[in-house]
């Protein structure tokens, strides 16, 4: 007895079934969701809909919607997950996944065990080479020197000398040569793409491994915000000083007085992650460690980092994918800090997280 047609199934992987179902794809994303959704929220245009980095499984930030390979072609074509339909709704999934294959219909009871298996995706490496990461930055500008960055920055409120002191981004000119990674789409490089911002993103251990390619141009992109094409994002974080000297040492930053208990913010995306971390003036004695996710990016190893006792402050947004990145946070870390989620109260809530 050969393996189930669900079985079967699951090996062609997210993104080819989402092709076939005719969904758009950029990188590990595609859309529509199957429930509808078109963006991931009212400020964010991409893909809503996330693919795990082993292909096998999918989640839309808008709506929560998940599930497996079956599952996507289930909601796509029937409305529901595959356990949820009747019969003859699962025959027409599984119809569809046969023709896939060419092979004719398939049966659960009676699978020829020497099908040939279909071409595996290619994970995405982790990290790009560090050399062409280290060039890359030679050649950025402080964002002070960049008119357009600057602009962009200062257009959201942060302050540019700020960013630049607090080295949390620099400024890509429009006249240098890039990797071929630091590219939107097929081949169209951040310097032509607009994508000028560069914010550096680390490991658990507080070592600079990529960087954050933000949009600032003048005409509009599907995309805010880019990792290094075909390298992932996760397990890497943006991080002020504060928080690259905590993960380094898995202690509270030397800055921080030691008569108080550390504070660590934690927010989503690169203009909250700014905001945070652009918080007080150049005269604040200790700013807290602040660290930017975006999917994916949280794991059980950068948890381990954070000393007991620290109380923590989730400032993830405030929708469905933002809760949940919440209580995952909340779930690495146990009982070992306080963990607060984050609600704003007034227009400058962030001094709270000041000593």
């Amino acid at each position: 007895m050969g393996p189930s047609w669900i079985t079967e199934a699951k090996r062609l992987g997210v993104l080819k079934v989402a092709a076939d179902l005719g969904l758009q794809q950029r990188g590990q994303a595609i859309g529509p969701c199957p429930a509808g959704c078109k963006r991931r929220s009212s400020t964010d245009r991409r893909l809503p809909v996330g693919v795990r980095r082993d292909d096998q499984g999918w989640r839309c930030f808008n709506c929560d919607l998940s599930g497996d390979v079956p599952d996507l072609a289930a909601w796509a074509l029937e409305g529901a997950s595959l356990r949820e339909l009747a019969h003859e709704a699962r025959e027409r999934v599984r119809a569809f996944f046969s023709e896939r294959w060419g092979q004719g219909e398939w049966h659960s009871h009676d699978m020829p065990g020497e099908r040939p298996s279909p071409p595996q995706p290619c994970a995405q490496r982790p990290y790009p080479p560090r050399e062409e990461l280290r060039a890359l930055l030679d050649v950025t500008l402080p964002v002070t020197d960049h008119d357009v960055v600057a602009t962009w920055l200062s257009r959201r409120g942060f302050n540019p000398h700020t960013v630049t002191n607090r080295r949390l981004a620099c400024a890509l000119p429009g006249d240098v040569e890039v990797p071929a990674w630091a590219c939107f789409g097929e081949g169209y490089p951040w310097t032509r793409s607009g994508h000028r911002c560069l914010l550096p993103t680390y490991d658990a251990q507080g070592v600079l491994r990529s960087v954050r390619a933000r949009h600032v141009g003048m005409e509009p992109s599907s995309a805010k915000a880019l990792p290094p094409t075909g390298y992932a994002a996760a397990g890497l974080v943006l991080a002020n000083v504060e928080a690259r000297e905590m993960l380094h040492t898995g202690k509270a930053p030397s800055s921080w007085p030691e008569y108080l208990p550390l504070n660590l913010i934690i927010t989503e995306g690169e203009p909250q992650f700014l905001a945070w971390a652009c918080n007080g003036d150049d005269c604040t004695p200790s700013m807290p460690p602040v660290l930017g996710i975006v999917s994916g990016a949280w794991t059980p190893e950068i948890a381990s980092r954070v000393p007991d006792r620290t109380r923590v402050f989730v400032a993830t947004d405030h929708d469905v994918a933002g809760h949940r990145y919440a209580q995952d946070i909340a779930l690495t870390l146990g009982r070992r800090c306080c963990v607060q989620r984050w609600y704003p109260t007034s227009t400058l809530p962030l001094q709270e997280a000041l000593p």
